[in-house]
């Protein structure tokens, strides 16, 4: 703790504990909240703990912990799903929806400019993957056959925003 003490911990805001070993990972993250970071997530290797961790987490002062083994499974099912789209996370209060979408080859949009397609209001571009190269999206981007985009919509558009790109 002394170490942590010495390095500032307390004034951090994000501190991240990824060592091979759990239990310094588990007890590095106790002692830098105790110590007031403002963030702090670790990474769990063990199944035993994942469990355990997601419950206390809260109780704990921890605010995430990763499974590299989980992380994993969840990219690799990304792109195995038949679903068209994978929901990537929900905004705080139900404000919203991240959405990573499959742009299918008979969707309209195919071929189209980014400033050119219907978005509905709520909903906004985040990102578009082109193969394996991830960019930021600009108006004069070209939304191709087998892309896939990252946008935050609000429940209401989804439906709309699927009949876009699949």
């Amino acid at each position: 703790m002394r170490l942590l003490e010495e390095e500032q911990i307390g004034s951090t805001d994000y501190f991240i504990a990824c060592t091979k070993d759990d239990e310094n990972n588990i007890m590095t993250g106790l002692q830098s909240s105790k110590l007031g970071a403002a963030h702090v997530q670790i990474v769990i290797n063990k199944t035993d703990y994942e469990e355990i961790l997601d419950r206390m987490k809260s109780t704990l002062g921890i605010e995430l912990s990763v499974s590299p083994r989980i992380a994993t499974v969840n990219e690799i099912m990304r792109y195995l799903s038949p679903e068209p789209y994978t929901e990537l996370a929900e905004l705080p209060n139900k404000a919203g929806k991240i959405l990573e979408i499959r742009v299918s080859g008979n969707s309209s949009q195919t071929g189209r400019l980014i400033k050119d397609i219907p978005l509905p209001l709520s909903t906004v571009f985040v990102a578009l993957l082109h193969k394996f190269e991830a960019v930021v999206p600009g108006a004069e981007d070209i939304i191709l056959e087998g892309d896939r985009i990252v946008v935050i919509t609000k429940e209401d558009s989804i439906k709309e925003l699927l009949n876009l790109f699949t």
